[in-house]
């Protein structure tokens, strides 16, 4: 007896499938769904229920491959980014938003979570769960990026308890002699920045301040990412936002005041992207952040707050700081990678 062999769909088109309507009783529909959620799982690298490969041509489904395919969907749903949600934080700090099912099953025409009941009476329903399934895999289409390589670039100085002036033109000149340190990395996200600050940080007994120093840059070149699918190509989409630094300096515990100063570095402030589409064996030389070389000079001044001290005599015997205030001037910003497969090439089924 000659066996028959069976060859899945390759994309959501093929075989004549009619996704306005499909056909329950069509494994060609559930086959490509299948298909759909396998390249997806290689992405996310996660295994797929035995059940879903046990989908046979005469028997399309079961209870327990419909099943199967939900919670397929379940699972992969955390992994893929939602690249329909802009309502970020101002600082980027949430980004990227992933689907969760629940958000994802509640888009328009992805409610899967409901079965309809069994019998053919029951077909339209079945139809409208197997279109409702398509929609939601459709929206899997992205992830975060982690395996980014490339070089950065830093500076550094800091000096201690001077005056004012003194704390940070020591600092900048310290962070500015020779040259810049240089290394790599191997992940995403990176950081990049380059600010110059002080805190208020001492009061000697007549009154007089100490302030800490501190002058610091960073900037990234990427240049490689490792392939991330075996046979899918995708664009890869660097994000990252250009703002005012934040955080106190060390030996402070509140920032003060933090000025936006980009200096030289020709980066505008504000949400950018950089898309580009990836192919084997690329290399890339793609620099974030500015000139090491330029880090804005602090001007504003902290004031910490200190308790006065008194000896057995009752005269001022000197201070204790109780808050330390710092300030900073620059500018920092992290950047972020996340891989688009709803691209020429990318995902078969999409």
């Amino acid at each position: 007896m000659e066996m028959i062999q069976y060859t899945p769909p390759v994309s959501w088109d093929d075989k004549g499938m009619d996704w306005e309507s499909p056909d329950p009783g069509n494994m060609n529909c559930f086959a490509a769904i299948r298909e759909a959620l396998a390249e997806r799982a290689i992405l996310a690298e996660r295994p797929l229920d035995s059940a879903l490969f046990n989908i046979m041509r005469f028997r399309p489904w079961s209870m327990t491959s419909v099943n199967a395919i939900r919670n397929a969907v379940y699972m992969l749903a955390p992994y893929f980014v939602n690249m329909e949600f802009e309502d970020y934080r101002e600082d980027l700090s949430d980004f990227p938003k992933m689907w969760s099912y629940g958000n994802l099953i509640e888009s328009e025409d992805c409610r899967i979570c409901e079965l309809p009941g069994k019998g053919s009476f029951n077909a339209p329903a079945w139809s409208a769960w197997l279109k409702a399934v398509k929609n939601a895999i459709n929206k899997l289409t992205a992830v975060n990026f982690t395996k980014v390589s490339g070089q950065y670039f830093s500076r550094s100085g800091t000096e201690h308890d001077p005056p004012f002036s003194e704390s940070i033109s020591t600092a900048l000149r310290e962070a500015l002699e020779g040259e810049p340190y240089s290394g790599t990395f191997s992940s995403f996200p990176q950081e990049f920045y380059s600010w110059s600050g002080n805190t208020d940080y001492y009061r000697n007994s007549d009154g007089e301040r100490g302030y800490c120093g501190y002058a610091q840059s960073r900037s990234i070149v990427i240049k490689t990412a490792r392939r991330p699918h075996p046979t899918a190509e995708c664009d890869l989409i660097f994000r990252y936002k250009v703002s005012a630094p934040s955080g106190p300096v060390s030996y402070s515990s509140v920032l003060q005041k933090s000025v936006l100063d980009l200096g030289s570095s020709g980066l505008e402030a504000g949400v950018h992207t950089i898309r580009t589409h990836w192919s084997a064996n690329m290399e890339m030389d793609i620099s974030i952040g500015g000139n090491v070389d330029d880090i804005p000079r602090n001007s504003s001044v902290p004031v910490s707050d200190y308790r006065t001290n008194y000896d057995s005599n009752g005269n001022v015997s000197g201070y204790s700081r109780i808050l330390g205030r710092s300030c900073k001037t620059g500018y920092e910003g992290v950047a972020y990678c996340i891989l688009d497969f709803a691209v020429k090439n990318g995902f078969r089924f999409q």
